[in-house]
């Protein structure tokens, strides 16, 4: 049926429910009213034609948030949970992510983003991060201090999904605290391989690595046990016949059997 509310209502209506879905509004500008909701939990833009979050109105708000939001050029959006912007323009992340620390869910899909802000590995409760379609080219690594034995690191990270860009390589994700990583979509980049600590992430359990350049995987992933799925289709220098000969193979094959057997009972 479709949201039947009109753009004006439905921001009303946000100030009581803390969830806003602006998505396919054919928004190229983000109304005013928007930016000084500080309490949004859940809000979704996607489908737009944004390409940028600052202060769009001649409108004059005398409160002390609205003159946070002069001098900083950001929304004051610190409650949000989830946060969409998946099928706009934006070439660069639009936020102070460092800022997001309750963020949980973070869709920067189908954009023009070529690269991340480090803090996107920063946030304490992200769980899905989706940046997939996009033009980036690497990923931000460990800071000093970040990830075993820092305060930093994306620790309940269980989703990561950067299929699409223009990889060559990815950073250590054992560093950048992601040890309860259980999904790593990195289909449609150009890797020549993956990090070899990704044998030490006690989670991860799918990895997809399609249509990329592959010289090689580590043989220490295969013996990772709760690593139940590789998918290796479109590397034309490394296959499953590949795969096969590497020491771990026989135990992984016997994981991956398991979790088919299992999805169709």
């Amino acid at each position: 049926m479709g949201n039947k509310l009109s753009l004006h209502e439905r921001i009303s209506n946000a100030d009581k429910t803390q969830v806003l879905n602006l998505s396919d509004a054919r928004l190229v500008k983000l109304p005013s009213e928007v930016l000084v909701i500080k309490q949004l939990r859940n809000l979704d833009l996607s489908g737009n034609r944004l390409d940028t979050l600052p202060p769009q109105t001649a409108k004059v708000w005398w409160t002390v948030d609205y003159l946070v939001l002069l001098l900083t050029g950001a929304p004051q959006w610190t409650a949000l949970r989830t946060l969409n912007l998946a099928h706009n323009s934006f070439a660069t992340v639009p936020l102070d992510l460092a800022a997001l620390t309750l963020l949980e869910t973070l869709n920067l899909s189908h954009n023009v983003l070529k690269t991340l802000p480090a803090a996107v590995f920063g946030l304490p409760r992200l769980r899905t991060l989706n940046c997939a379609a996009n033009r980036l080219a690497t990923l931000p690594g460990a800071a000093e201090g970040q990830g075993d034995g820092g305060l930093a690191g994306c620790p309940a990270l269980v989703s990561l999904d950067v299929s699409a860009n223009a990889l060559t390589a990815l950073p250590s994700l054992r560093a950048l605290g992601c040890l309860a990583l259980q999904e790593l979509l990195c289909a449609d980049n150009r890797l020549a391989a993956l990090p070899d600590d990704l044998a030490a992430l006690p989670s991860l359990k799918i990895i997809n690595v399609r249509n990329n350049a592959l010289q090689s995987f580590p043989p220490a992933v295969l013996r990772n046990q709760s690593v139940v799925w590789i998918e290796l289709d479109g590397n034309p220098n490394f296959d499953e016949l590949s795969l096969s000969e590497l020491d771990g193979y026989h135990e992984f094959e016997l994981r991956r059997k398991d979790r088919i057997i299992n999805r169709e009972k």
